[in-house]
C-alpha cells in the first residue's frame, strides 16, 4: 500500500525530539539515518538546525525552550507558539515488501522533491514497529533564508509527491487516512517512550474497569482515592494523579485515545460483564444485525480472552462500535447507501442554514448602512429570524459533524479485515446452532471456550 504522510509541528524539545528519532534500537545502531544539508550526529545536528532558525528568524531565545510558559500560578500561559521544526512521519504499510534501506531512500527522495536542495532534513527509518516508517526533521528556514509553512495545502503537496515517488517504487495505492490526531507533540513522543502520565492513567482506569468491585463510577472513585488520586464527580469526571500538579476531565482524554468519557466510561462499568445474545441478534436486520454480530464477537473477545495484551484497546474498540450501532438504530440506517445519504442530508441542511444566515446578515448590513429611520423596524424583525438561525446553527453544524464522523468510522470498521474474520466465524458458529438446536447451551460454551479465544484483534 501506499506510504501515508502526515505532519506534527514541534513547538519545544527539540533535541528530545532528535534523540527520538534517532534512537539507536530504532535504526538499526543509526545505520538508517539520512542528513542533508546537516551532521546526523544529534549534537551536531542540533547545533546545526539551531544556527540557521535563530539567523532567520531573529529569536535567539526560543529553539532551546524544552516546555511551554507558565504564569506564576504554574498555568500554562495561552499563546500561539511557534514552530520551531517540522516533523513529518511516511509510513509504510506491513504488508509491502520494503526493506528498511529502501524505506530510507524513498524518504530521502520525498525530502529533496518537497524541500529542494536548500533546507536541512534529516530522515530516520524506524524498524522497531511492525510497520516500517520515516521521521523526517525539516529546518522550518532554508540556508538562504525561505521560510517553509506547513498547511492543507503544503500537507497534500507532499502527500502527493509521496504519491509519485511511491508508484515509482511499485508500491500500490490507498487514499490518505482522514482521521484528526489532536495529540500534541510532546503527549505524542511521552507516549512512544512510554512515559506519558495520561496513557499511564488511561491503562489505569481500564485495569480498575476490569474488577470485579466496580460497578459505578462512584466505585471507581473510591478506587482511584485509595491510590491517592484526587477524583472529582459532577457532570464530568475529573482526575489527578498523586504525582502530578494539575488534574485533567476524563472528557479530554477521550479526545486522544477514545473510551474515557464519562458516559463511555459508564457502559463500560455496566457492559463489562454482558454479551449480546443471539436471540436479540436474530431480531435485528441489514446494518444493524451486522454490527451486533461485529460487536458480539469483540465481547467474547474482551471478556473470555483473559491476558491479551490488547485486552484494553479492544476494549475502548467496543465502546466505539457501540456508539455507531445506537447512533444507526436511532436514525433507521439499514445500510451503507443509507449512512451515506444521511450524511449528505445533514451537509445539505447545515449550507441551507449558512445561506440563509449569510443572507440575512447582508440585508441587515445594508439596511444599518443606509441609515433610514424607516429601515429600524424591518432590522429588528431580520434580527429576530438571525437569533432564531443562530440558535440552532449549532446543533445543525454538531449534526453534520456526527454523521461524518460515524460514516467515516463505519467505513473504517465494517470494511476492515478485523471485521471480515469476526463475521467468518460468526456465521460459522451460527451455522454450528442451526444444526444443533437441541444443544444450545454445549453450543455456546463451545463457542467461547474454543473459537473466540483463539480470535485476537
Amino acid at each position: 500500500m501506499m506510504p501515508i504522510v502526515n505532519h506534527k509541528p514541534i513547538h519545544t524539545g527539540v533535541l528530545d525530539f532528535l534523540k527520538y528519532i534517532e534512537d539507536a534500537f530504532k535504526t538499526e545502531g543509526q545505520k538508517l539515518i539520512t542528513g542533508m544539508n546537516c551532521p546526523t550526529d544529534i549534537s551536531e545536528a542540533y547545533k546545526s538546525f539551531r544556527r540557521t532558525f535563530e539567523h532567520f528568524s531573529n529569536m535567539p531565545n526560543i529553539f532551546n525552550r524544552v516546555a511551554r510558559k507558565k504564569d506564576e500560578n504554574g498555568h500554562y500561559i495561552s499563546q500561539k507558539e511557534k514552530i520551531i521544526m517540522h516533523h513529518y512521519i511516511q509510513s509504510f504499510d506491513p504488508k509491502e515488501k520494503i526493506s528498511p534501506e529502501q524505506a530510507n531512500a524513498i524518504g530521502v527522495e520525498w525530502a529533496k522533491k518537497v524541500f529542494g536542495d536548500n533546507y536541512q532534513v534529516i530522515v530516520s527509518t524506524h524498524v522497531d514497529k511492525e510497520h516500517t516508517h520515516n521521521h523526517i526533521a525539516v529546518c522550518p528556514y532554508s540556508l538562504d533564508g525561505k521560510k517553509w509553512n506547513s498547511d492543507e495545502t503544503t500537507l497534500k503537496y507532499c502527500r502527493k509527491v509521496s504519491d509519485e515517488i511511491a508508484l515509482e517504487h511499485g508500491l500500490s495505492i490507498i487514499k490518505n487516512s482522514k482521521t484528526k490526531n489532536h495529540m500534541k507533540y510532546k503527549e505524542w513522543l511521552e507516549r512512544q517512550n512510554g512515559t506519558s502520565w495520561k496513557m499511564q492513567l488511561c491503562e489505569k482506569i481500564d485495569k480498575l474497569i476490569l474488577q470485579d468491585n466496580v460497578n459505578t463510577l462512584e466505585d471507581l472513585q473510591k478506587e482511584l482515592q485509595k491510590e491517592k488520586y484526587y477524583v472529582r464527580l459532577g457532570k464530568y469526571m475529573t482526575i489527578k494523579p498523586p504525582d502530578r500538579e494539575r488534574s485533567i476531565r476524563t472528557d479530554n482524554l477521550d479526545r486522544v485515545y477514545g473510551g474515557y468519557s464519562i458516559r463511555e466510561i459508564e457502559y463500560r462499568l455496566k457492559h463489562k460483564n454482558k454479551e449480546i445474545s443471539n436471540a436479540a441478534i436474530s431480531r435485528l436486520s441489514g446494518i444493524e444485525r451486522e454490527y451486533a454480530i461485529y460487536m458480539r464477537t469483540l465481547q467474547i473477545t474482551v471478556f473470555k480472552t483473559n491476558g491479551k495484551q490488547d485486552k484494553n484497546k479492544t476494549y475502548r474498540h467496543l465502546v466505539k462500535s457501540a456508539d455507531l450501532l445506537t447512533y444507526i438504530t436511532f436514525n433507521n440506517v439499514r445500510s451503507k447507501e443509507d449512512l451515506e445519504h444521511l450524511k449528505k442530508k445533514r451537509k445539505e441542511e447545515y449550507n441551507e442554514l449558512s445561506n440563509a444566515k449569510r443572507s440575512l446578515e447582508r440585508r441587515i448590513k445594508k439596511l444599518t448602512e443606509e441609515q433610514k429611520t424607516d429601515n429600524d423596524i424591518q432590522i429588528k424583525e431580520l434580527q429576530k429570524e438571525l437569533e432564531i438561525i443562530n440558535n440552532g446553527f449549532e446543533i445543525t453544524y454538531n449534526k453534520m459533524r456526527e454523521a461524518e464522523r460515524f460514516y467515516e468510522q463505519y467505513k473504517e470498521e465494517y470494511e476492515s479485515d478485523d471485521y471480515s474474520i469476526a463475521k467468518k466465524e460468526y456465521e460459522e458458529l451460527q451455522a454450528m446452532l442451526e444444526e444443533n438446536s437441541d444443544n444450545d447451551r454445549e453450543i455456546d460454551a463451545y463457542k467461547s471456550e474454543n473459537q473466540y479465544n483463539t480470535y485476537s484483534l
